[in-house]
């Protein structure tokens, strides 16, 4: 495994997770509201998670970026406590998975920060994470394209799933289903296939321009 795998290991994990969230979520949507009665609020607020989610990565990519252990572990502990504020707002209104993944998301950002990387992919982190934010929202753009399709509804009938509002998501909410499940999914790839690829190559690029002056 490349160090830019181990780097996103957590990341992996929790795409995966997002993936069976809402697989399971389209089977049998009476497992997950058992858990959670307010799962569907929180997956019509799905894209405010992934906003500040995205904020955060590029937040702790700043201190990612320096040298000073003691610096980075002050700046580290700021930041983990501005995000843990909407940690305890998710908390305070009595939901469970918003808070298991967000706390999980935020405290794989927190411990990468300590991570012993050299001195070029330090460097480099804070512009690629603004890279990565800007993708997501083009991946969650192009994800919507199979969401226009006909799926089969499984168990996620309108009248066990309801969410607010009126078109057709509401008239068929296994459309959102299919939209996140293929936003996840890209995301898995991109982050722990595609984005090691290419930072390998740029990596021997490097390592030859420097080779060749």
């Amino acid at each position: 495994m490349t160090p830019t795998a181990k780097n996103s290991i957590y990341i992996n994990y929790l795409d995966i997770i997002w993936i069976a969230f809402f697989l399971l979520f389209w089977i049998s949507p009476q497992a997950v509201l058992a858990i959670d009665p307010d799962a569907t609020t929180f997956i019509e607020s799905l894209w405010v998670y992934e906003f500040i989610f995205g904020h955060a990565t590029v937040a702790f990519s700043i201190a990612f970026m320096l040298k000073n252990n003691v610096k980075r572990t002050i700046v580290s502990l700021f930041f983990f406590l501005f995000y843990g504020v909407f940690f305890v707002a998710l908390f305070m209104t009595g939901a469970v998975l918003p808070v298991i993944l967000f706390l999980f998301s935020i405290i794989g950002r927190f411990l990468k920060t300590f991570q012993n990387n050299s001195k070029e992919e330090r460097g480099n982190e804070l512009i690629f994470q603004l890279g990565m934010a800007f993708t997501r929202v083009m991946v969650l753009l192009i994800a919507a394209v199979p969401a226009m399709f006909p799926w089969p509804q499984l168990g996620i009938d309108p009248s066990i799933v309801q969410f607010s509002g009126e078109g057709e998501f509401v008239d068929h909410p296994e459309k959102i289903v299919i939209w996140m499940i293929s936003f996840y999914s890209l995301m898995l790839y991109i982050e722990n296939i595609l984005v090691p690829k290419v930072k390998e190559r740029i990596k021997k690029s490097t390592i030859q321009i420097n080779s060749d002056l």
